[in-house]
């Protein structure tokens, strides 16, 4: 018999090992949750609310349903957001994704605001049954899901130079900046659905786990702050593992190394080597002005210049102004998603109240 319990340190082990299930392509890797998985989840979501899967007291599957304070229509909400759904393979075609989706419905059916969902590969299943929504029967105790946009996430290579215009004062944040990137960040937060608030007061504590005021670059116009981004180290709390390539891949790969070699880019690991990637985070910029963000992007990539790292990673809707900058970078690879909403409204409704929508990768 499958039930549902809330979270519990005892099976903390057996979920670091759920989580390394690979999320298969051209280049199969795995998401290592060490050295506790529960950690990860605080990233997430600022309250926690972690469901085990169970079969028989044996750990199947994993879902988080928690909330964080993001930006909905102008105004800071709780939000929550169902992600860390990972159900072994055997189980994924019986009753336990049925539990997952019935107990959502139960947790949404309360909510007056809509839930977060964000769609790759590897939710698939989750992603038809709630898109099929429509065509079953309506007594089935299924949310409704609306498709918001499409998003990317963007691994940027650190050989990645980026042309400035040197009109702007640039520098890593001190102590002494907190007060006014506090003001910054207040204000302009409010200017974009589902963007996540920073509370400088506690970088951290768990929702801002190893992030440090020293993270944030800022660029400054006559001396007002005009954009600002966190440069996020999630290696203690997550690793990207690579688990294999496909036969594609594994052929080219020694000939893509060589070149890599020649040009000071990222090569392809061998299959168990972790991968160091670092987030871009709280990436505010006044009116999503590109040419702000690339001379930060460019001055924070020279700075970290001789730290090692694979890629630095940001998710951005395919429609916000500053991926054009993304889209410059000579030596990136590109993840690409949905961005859904769910709640108990069959017809899709205003879901963003301006032109785009903003998601981390950093807690994704």
């Amino acid at each position: 018999m499958i039930t549902l319990e809330r979270y519990s340190e005892e099976y903390d082990e057996a979920l670091r090992e759920l989580s390394k299930l690979s999320q298969k392509g051209d280049i199969t890797f795995s998401i290592f949750r060490e050295p506790r998985f529960y950690s990860g989840a605080q990233i997430q979501t600022q309250e926690v609310l972690l469901y085990l899967i169970l079969k028989e007291g044996e750990l199947i599957g994993v879902f988080n349903m928690g909330s964080k304070l993001l930006t909905y229509k102008g105004k800071r909400e709780k939000v929550r957001y169902l992600c860390d759904v990972k159900v072994k393979p055997e189980y994924q075609n019986g009753s336990s994704l049925f539990k997952v989706v019935a107990k959502t419905y139960e947790i949404m059916e309360k909510d007056t605001v809509p839930t977060q969902l964000i769609m790759f590969a590897e939710n698939h299943r989750i992603l038809k049954l709630v898109k099929g929504r429509k065509k079953k029967r309506r007594d089935l105790k299924i949310f409704h899901g609306h498709e918001v946009g499409k998003v990317k996430t963007t691994l940027i290579d650190r050989k990645n130079r980026v042309k400035t215009s040197n009109s702007l004062e640039l520098s890593k944040a001190r102590i002494e900046d907190v007060q006014q990137l506090q003001e910054f960040i207040d204000q302009e937060s409010l200017e974009i659905d589902f963007f996540p608030y920073y509370d400088l007061s506690k970088l951290g504590t768990p929702y801002y786990r190893d992030l440090k005021i020293e993270d944030f670059y800022i660029a400054r116009s006559k001396g007002k702050i005009v954009g600002t981004f966190a440069i996020w180290d999630l290696t203690r709390v997550k690793q990207t593992v690579i688990m294999g390539y496909s036969r594609k891949y594994h052929l080219a790969r020694p000939f893509y190394n060589m070149w890599a070699g020649l040009k000071g880019t990222a090569k392809l690991g061998k299959v168990g080597e972790k991968m160091v990637n670092k987030y871009i985070s709280c990436l505010l910029v006044v009116d999503r002005n590109a040419g702000i963000y690339r001379d930060l992007l460019s001055f924070a990539l020279e700075d970290m210049k001789k730290e090692e790292y694979h890629y630095l990673l940001s998710t951005l809707d395919i429609r916000d102004p500053l991926d054009r900058v993304h889209q410059e970078m000579r030596y990136r690879r590109e993840i690409w998603g949905e961005f859904h909403l769910g709640d108990m409204e069959p017809e899709d409704g205003e879901y963003v109240s301006g032109a785009y929508f903003y998601l981390e990768a950093a807690r994704i």
